[in-house]
């Protein structure tokens, strides 16, 4: 490799050509483990490979290059790092990377339906969810089990009732979570309400345990609208675009409850996704008090309710 303090355009420009899928293909090829449609790497299981894409969710960000990954994952400087993919490896990866074709996105489908939603149901309440919660999503359509892996499946629908996004979850205790292939992000899953209030989370789960919250503090948990963004960017620029549907489509609309993670990426996207709707709605913001995410909080909830209720019966 040539010794320099700098690299030109054009090396830039040529960098930026190699995905990360062929980069790992070429260079670290014990990196690349299967999961579902894409890949996951095997040092870091939620960082996700899909569509010439790559994400890690733990972290909240993602990128497209191999540069981007080199850069943010590897904690290289960009100087090397565009080094790195031109003079080394660029000769090894010219052939893949000519190759590469935009995948085609699949028309979007959803898996079949196991018939019983039962292993799903257990999973949802172990994780602290209220039966009454689950039971609304089973029954207006928008959670159900998958037919042989039992993985429970999150619908988003669009006005006319459509389904356009679903995000599968595994319920045996692994890390396994996509979205099927070719959903629409605008319709991530919800559950409309009949009020003015609209709760925002990151993910389902999260989204059914801030509704179990306010079930078991004895609200009207029924009357809110509730979005799952399907996930956010530390790094945000724009208000995510499930919002925008939501909130285009529901234009009743006036409060809007912000109960991201308790983490620097949830914090952050709070505070941008306030400032650019501020003007417009009434935004509040509000974090979990126990654990990370409202999850944790409403499991954190279900184990205290039964210890005060195994006390009461020991009296």
């Amino acid at each position: 490799m040539t010794a320099k303090g700098y690299v030109t355009r054009d090396e830039i420009a040529r960098a930026k050509e190699i995905d990360l899928e062929s980069y790992l293909r070429a260079c670290e090829p014990e990196e690349l483990v299967k999961c579902g449609k894409g890949y996951r790497t095997r040092t870091h299981d939620s960082l996700k490979i899909s569509n010439g894409l790559w994400h890690w969710h733990s972290r909240g960000i993602g990128g497209k290059t191999a540069l981007d990954y080199l850069i943010h994952v590897k904690g290289m400087d960009f100087v090397p790092a565009v080094q790195l993919l031109c003079d080394e490896l660029q000769p090894a990866l010219a052939e893949p990377v000519k190759a590469h074709a935009k995948p085609q996105t699949k028309p979007f489908a959803l898996p079949r339906h196991n018939g019983d939603d039962s292993i799903v149901t257990m999973y949802l309440m172990r994780r602290g969810v209220h039966f009454s919660v689950i039971a609304r999503c089973l029954e207006n359509g928008t959670l159900y089990e998958s037919c042989g892996y039992h993985n429970a499946v999150f619908i988003g629908r669009d006005t006319q009732g459509a389904a356009r996004y679903a995000m599968l979850r595994a319920t045996d205790g692994g890390t396994f979570k996509i979205e099927a292939e070719g959903s629409d992000k605008r319709f991530s899953f919800s559950m409309p309400g009949t009020d003015d209030t609209l709760m925002v989370t990151e993910s389902a789960i999260d989204a059914l345990s801030v509704a179990t919250l306010l079930c078991r503090h004895g609200m009207k948990w029924r009357s809110p609208h509730y979005l799952s963004l399907g996930g956010i960017s530390e790094k945000m620029s724009t208000v995510p675009r499930a919002l925008v549907q939501y909130l285009n489509d529901h234009p009743s609309i006036r409060q809007i409850h912000l109960m991201l993670d308790n983490d620097k990426a949830g914090r952050e996207a709070a505070r941008h996704i306030a400032a650019s709707l501020g003007e417009s709605y009434d935004v509040k913001t509000a974090f979990p008090a126990h654990g990370k995410d409202f999850n944790d909080e409403a499991r954190w909830m279900a184990e205290h309710t039964e210890r005060q209720q195994e006390q009461r019966k020991t009296r």
